[in-house]
């Protein structure tokens, strides 16, 4: 397991792996006869993604074959990044910008994560359609993805009054056929 964080990353963009969850065994004085890892790579792009998940193949792989232990492996998720298309982002960040409670808006920041959202995203894209990813910033002083994680509720209004105006604002825009 800590070879995987060991695993260079990419100057090309931003990379995260986390092991989420490590389960093995069924008592402290014996020997498991198998073992559950599941962790999460992360990548700004496809490319880091694809270079991400071969390095982690390859280092379970060797782990195994070092133990003499067979290793099977399951990609049960992965989220593709995906750019927003400019027209649409413009249309969020103006309505966003009229929101009272509206602090400070970027027209982009670097994310350099991917999330489900992308395959929502090229799906609406490769049907001709405009898609961007929004953000409402908040103050979480321990992060995301972490057991003190917690949501500011005002965050919460905010964001349906940015989403609700810049759908409505894309309609009459006829950005939305």
């Amino acid at each position: 397991m800590q070879n995987v964080y060991g695993i260079a990353r990419h100057a090309d963009a931003l990379t995260r792996l986390n092991v989420g969850r490590v389960e093995a065994g069924s008592a402290s004085n014996v020997v498991a006869d198998d073992a559950v890892l599941e962790l999460e790579a992360r990548a700004g792009t496809n490319d880091v993604l694809d270079y991400l998940t071969e390095r982690v193949d390859r280092v379970l792989e060797h782990a195994g074959a070092m133990h003499d232990c067979e290793l099977s492996t399951e990609t049960v998720g992965r989220a593709p990044r995906v750019d927003s298309d400019d027209a649409l982002a413009d249309v969020v960040g103006a309505v966003a910008s009229g929101v009272p409670a509206v602090e400070t808006v970027r027209p982009s920041a670097p994310f350099g994560a991917s999330e489900d959202a992308t395959y929502l995203m090229r799906r609406v894209q490769e049907n001709g359609g405009l898609a961007t990813y929004v953000i409402v910033g908040t103050d979480h002083p321990s992060g995301h993805h972490t057991p003190r994680f917690d949501v500011d509720e005002a965050s919460i209004d905010i964001g349906v009054d940015v989403l609700t105006g810049a759908i409505g604002r894309a309609f009459a825009d006829d950005l939305a056929s």
